[in-house]
């Protein structure tokens, strides 16, 4: 699978997932609004993604249209590339990593032993976290929860085979 960036605004910027050249997902991030919206083959959402509570500031929040809270994403402390997305009660742990250029790496647990998916990333400018920047700042949260949504949901004519 692999996002590709289309439109780089100052505004919002509008990616498409694709696997095996076809266009599973159009996602376009307003980032003033906070306001994703996702449209796949039979399905449109809109989710807003932002900054938890105000303990919890670097947790990024994933809420429905409706404003109801869905998930979160939580990266490490000690690896800013790695964490954990939880949507709607399952918990995955992500990784981005720069082995391939950029990559989104999708797994069970925190073992890593159980892989889901690989999302390549290279054609996106979405910036490096760091540990002094932000998951917040990045496309990255934006991303991630697209491909999410897109796997786990199941929607009419989603019939995507992955081989890992």
């Amino acid at each position: 699978m692999e996002w590709i960036n289309i439109i780089k605004g100052s505004l919002s910027d509008v990616f498409e997932l694709w696997h095996q050249g076809k266009k599973m997902l159009n996602l376009s991030f307003n980032k003033k609004t906070k306001t994703t919206r996702m449209e796949s083959l039979s399905d449109r959402r809109v989710f807003f993604i932002q900054r938890g509570g105000f303990f919890h500031h670097k947790n990024i929040v994933i809420k429905n249209e409706y404003g109801i809270k869905i998930g979160e994403i939580e990266n490490e402390k000690q690896q800013p590339d790695e964490g954990f997305i939880q949507v709607d009660d399952r918990k995955y742990y992500y990784v981005l990593t720069n082995e391939r250029g950029a990559e989104l790496k999708l797994y069970e647990n925190e073992t890593k032993e159980n892989f889901i998916v690989s999302c390549n990333l290279s054609a996106l400018t979405a910036g490096a976290v760091t540990k002094t920047s932000s998951l917040h700042d990045t496309s990255y949260p934006v991303l991630l929860t697209g491909l999410c949504w897109f796997l786990f949901h199941p929607q009419k004519g989603n019939t995507v085979e992955f081989a890992a």
